[in-house]
């Protein structure tokens, strides 16, 4: 090639001098064109990313009015332009588009060497559309309410209302469906969003009315409990506590004392039950005269027998029928309405979204009824709940502390009740039972309205799976509710639980009628527990959360977990188990990482995406 150019150099003859000539043009031309289009080419590239970049900062600020959209966007956009070198030359224009905003760049760059065969200045455009894009999903919002969070009620409320306006922002055309779901020791549904056919008025399943059902109401004074000796020896009866056998309870004095008293003592079964808790009202009940004969009375004595309760179980006891209506107990208290709240459905129903059916007791649900406590006692600590005097017997009868709680007689529609049902302090059968829930809806007002409402609940203890199976019963396409939630094929569905501690009853007497506070699942002395043993009770409902956890995700429901203001490593553990994946499983130490929380959460479910 060297040697070519010299000799191309050498010759004279003008016809080569003409060729080069005129070849020079479009050789120059063909190289600048190379490097012309390479400028343009980047510089396109640079204003598109420029418009994205300014699109994205504008459309992720969910709950900016557009105005300020707009600004943010333009702040994006100048700083990009001033950093790539190309302030001055870069023009936008900013406008609003549904869900999101639009950036339109363009930069008129003028060719260095195309000019020289004519070419004139090229104008380059971009634009970016970005959008919130959501898609069709439904979200159970469960939050708890209960005591311990007193302090925190407001950054609660806060972060609530910041997710839920992010996600409705980022949807469109009611594509974004909400429950909320507050819960503390139950869940109130509300006395109206359940029919009568969906709860147990026939006071078939197996718990219905079980802190009251049996207990002795009453007992014959000077009456000798154990006549034959051996230890048994006078007084009322000893203490109807678990006999360690899953629900059975030796409150049903009781009923397993009472087989054994039939063999033993000879006495007949004679008692009527009822379907429904009978009268109580001693004025007008009628009343058949029983008696209570030697040995174990000094001499045979008369005694008053309402109708429907049982007495020769044991001669000296007056024990409650075998069904308790706790709608019934509550039309017996004067001022007194269910409010909504429910309690905890059998195994395995209490961790399922099974539908209510007539021909399956079990799946119906009971309402929520915390029975009065006893009057102040010199021997006894205040119990949490005493709304009504201890009040009549029927004559003959006396009682004790057991008997102070377990009679019905005081519910007879004429005592005045101490009722307060506002947070956080209540009294009443509805003590501890919160706000009611919200079901599934489109409509925002309505849920933001319902979050600035929500307070702390004193009493009853924490019972988090409560929470999450009506948030999971919200959503569900199999009801009980009214609106359902779509197939689970048709839409995306999402739990977001937040809890600030492990399940729990809470804690009144370590003897005693009751044993624990009331909740969903009544009573630590009602038979439904393993064991009278406190920590078996909160073991047993961690269990049952764990369980309810794994049903929901099964159904294909996405589980985000929100722990706040706990350092115990077991708690930690359980709420990152029942997430659907450590990246849903979340912790908060205050307000502000509650509100950081709630935040990326809605970020996660609200996908910011560039659609242009």
């Amino acid at each position: 090639m060297k040697q070519g150019w010299k000799r191309f150099q050498g010759h004279q003859g003008g016809n080569v001098s003409l060729m080069f000539g005129l070849a020079i043009v479009p050789i120059i031309a063909a190289g600048g064109a190379g490097i012309d289009y390479s400028a343009l080419s980047n510089a396109k590239t640079k204003i598109a990313s420029i418009a994205d970049a300014a699109a994205l900062a504008g459309a992720s600020k969910v709950g900016k009015t557009f105005a300020e959209k707009k600004a943010i966007a333009e702040k994006e956009f100048n700083a990009l332009v001033q950093n790539q070198g190309l302030a001055g030359q870069v023009f936008s224009s900013i406008t609003e588009i549904k869900d999101g905003v639009r950036v339109e760049a363009s930069i008129t760059i003028k060719p260095m060497f195309m000019g020289l065969v004519g070419a004139s200045a090229q104008t380059i455009k971009a634009a970016a559309d970005a959008q919130l894009a959501i898609g069709n999903v439904e979200i159970a919002l469960v939050l708890d309410n209960t005591g311990s969070m007193k302090d925190d009620m407001v950054g609660l409320r806060d972060a609530a209302t910041s997710f839920t306006d992010t996600v409705f922002a980022s949807g469109s055309n009611g594509t974004v469906k909400m429950s909320l779901v507050p819960y503390s020791a139950s869940v109130n549904v509300g006395s109206t969003k359940l029919s009568m056919s969906q709860m147990d008025t026939g006071v078939n399943s197996q718990f219905h009315g079980r802190a009251l059902r049996y207990r002795q109401a009453g007992y014959f004074q000077d009456c000798n409990w154990n006549p034959g000796g051996g230890g048994g020896g006078g007084g009322p009866s000893p203490d109807p506590g678990g006999s360690g056998k899953k629900g059975v309870s030796l409150q049903d004095p009781l009923k397993n004392f009472a087989e054994a008293a039939r063999e033993l003592l000879g006495i007949k079964p004679a008692y009527a039950s009822a379907v429904v808790t009978p009268n109580t009202d001693l004025t007008t009940a009628v009343i058949k005269n029983e008696s209570v004969d030697p040995p174990y009375a000094a001499k045979k004595t008369t005694v008053g027998v309402p109708n429907g309760w049982i007495h020769t179980w044991h001669p000296c006891g007056l024990y409650n029928p075998e069904k308790v209506s706790n709608f019934d107990m509550f039309n017996r208290i004067k001022g007194a309405k269910w409010k909504g709240c429910v309690e905890a459905r059998p195994e395995p129903y209490d961790v399922t979204d099974e539908p209510p059916t007539a021909g399956k007791p079990d799946t119906l649900f009971v309402p929520y009824f915390w029975p009065d406590e006893p009057d102040k006692d010199p021997n006894w600590p205040d119990y949490v709940n005493n709304y009504l005097p201890d009040g009549p017997s029927p004559v003959g009868w006396s009682k004790w502390e057991w008997e102070r709680f377990g009679s019905l007689f005081k519910y007879d529609g004429k005592q005045t009740a101490s009722i307060k049902e506002t947070a956080p302090d209540t009294s009443g059968p509805n003590k501890a039972c919160g706000q009611e829930l919200t079901p599934l809806t489109a409509d925002k007002p309505t849920l933001m309205n319902e979050i600035s409402k929500m307070n702390f609940w004193n009493g009853g203890g924490t019972i988090s799976s409560e929470g999450l199976m009506w948030g999971w019963r919200t959503i569900s396409p199999k009801g009980p509710l009214a609106v359902k939630g779509d197939a689970y094929d048709k839409v995306k569905k999402y739990i977001v639980l937040m809890s600030d501690g492990d399940n729990s009853m809470g804690e009144q007497h370590k003897w005693g009628p009751v044993m624990s506070e009331y909740g969903a699942y009544g009573f630590l002395r009602d038979g439904r527990f393993p064991s009278e043993n406190y920590a078996q009770m909160d073991k047993y409902l961690s269990d049952r959360m764990d369980l309810a956890c794994k049903n929901v995700k099964a159904a294909g429901i996405t589980v985000v977990s929100v722990l706040f203001r706990v350092d115990d490593s077991s708690t930690k553990q359980r709420m990152r188990d029942c997430a659907s994946g450590k990246n849903n499983a979340y912790e908060a130490k205050d307000a502000a990482s509650l509100k950081k929380a709630f935040a990326s959460i809605s970020g996660d479910i609200s996908k910011l995406r560039l659609t242009k």
